[in-house]
């Protein structure tokens, strides 16, 4: 499988509380803000918490480059001091390096040349089921949400793709013609997310609440990317990873999806086969991979048959494969997956605008 690298271009600070010193005898400092003081005369002072308990003081001037990364969050204000929109903020913050001491220890406030925020909290976000409120902190890339003693719940990564996932070596959503790319978007927006953030809360909390494992978070990630082409069709994947409720793991379910790559029309998975839906496992059974079908027992390929839907059928530019997600299959405690390559066999079974790779352009 290509390994997927994201077209968001994402500046990830390593800061680390007072280390991290740069060429430019910088260094950054993290944490969250505790305290403002501003009497509207020149720049606010800000106290900050760094992740080792430590509070530093950092001010700004005109000079001062500030920075969000997060949506609906505006870092001018910082010029201000009025943060009032937001229950808390975290900052990322360039600061001199000789100059920077905690304020315990006879530290100032610094004038600082730049400053980023990182994250803003949002108290009682979220009312669960028995009136608990949950607050979330907002970052560029995830949303987490926590109770107000500061427990995670759960960590909703931010959906990507299929228009910032870019597969290397492959044709991708920017080859598709604008009027495909249009279509292709409105199709996976009004299907939105494939998993319920509130239930997983709720879920979550009650796990919290009996002692499950270890409890530390559940996490939540939806992301779709391109996986195969020709001169006829694109095709994408939604992979969707979610916490396994009752256990320190988590599971992934595979979405198939091909579009036609001129007008963006969704095309349904069975459509691609010559043969009868019903002869779709059979026959990926039959030519599937060296050995596999020995492993299969006509109970187990039976289900199969009974589970399947049209977008478990996903198309590779090397192969074929029907994946069934956890819970589709009732004699498997797993998601679950078969697969063949394009042997003469299974190109049989196709129609040939169906195959990918070929002609590509």
């Amino acid at each position: 499988m290509k390994k997927l690298f994201s077209v968001l271009f994402v500046c990830f600070l390593t800061a680390f509380a007072l280390c991290g010193c740069n060429d430019s005898g910088y260094k950054m400092v993290t944490g969250q803000v505790t305290a403002v003081e501003y009497d509207g005369v020149g720049y606010p002072k800000y106290t900050v918490l760094t992740p080792d308990g430590y509070e530093v003081g950092i001010t700004l001037d005109e000079t001062t480059l500030l920075f969000s990364w997060i949506a609906g969050v505006d870092a001018e204000k910082l010029r201000t001091g009025d943060i009032s929109d937001w229950d808390g903020i975290k900052i990322v913050a360039d600061c001199n390096y000789d100059k920077m001491k905690p304020l315990s220890k006879g530290g100032r406030y610094e004038t600082v040349p730049q400053i980023t925020i990182d994250a803003a909290l949002y108290r009682n976000a979220k009312t669960l089921a028995d009136g608990t409120a949950v607050d979330m902190w907002k970052y560029h890339s995830k949303d987490i949400y926590q109770l107000a003693d500061g427990t995670e719940l759960l960590w909703v990564n931010n959906s990507t793709g299929p228009e910032n996932v870019y597969v290397y070596n492959s044709q991708n959503y920017g080859d598709l013609s604008e009027t495909a790319q249009q279509k292709v978007s409105e199709y996976y927006n009004n299907r939105g997310l494939l998993y319920d953030t509130d239930a997983y809360l709720e879920q979550a909390y009650e796990d919290f609440n009996n002692g499950v494992g270890e409890f530390d978070g559940y996490m939540l990630e939806q992301s779709i990317s391109p996986t195969a082409s020709n001169d006829k069709i694109m095709c994408f994947l939604t992979t969707v990873t979610t916490p396994v409720c009752d256990k320190r793991e988590s599971t992934e379910s595979r979405y198939g999806d091909i579009f036609d790559r001129h007008t963006g029309e969704h095309i349904s998975g069975y459509d691609i086969f010559i043969c009868d839906e019903t002869e779709i496992v059979d026959a990926v059974l039959q030519y599937g991979w060296d050995g596999f079908v020995a492993d299969v027992t006509a109970a187990e390929a039976a289900e199969m048959k009974a589970a399947l839907k049209a977008e478990y059928i996903i198309l590779w530019d090397e192969s074929i494969e029907i994946s069934f997600p956890k819970g589709t299959l009732p004699g498997q405690e797993h998601s679950f997956i078969i697969s063949a390559d394009y042997t003469d066999e299974i190109k049989a079974i196709l129609h040939p605008w169906a195959i990918p790779n070929q002609n590509r352009g």
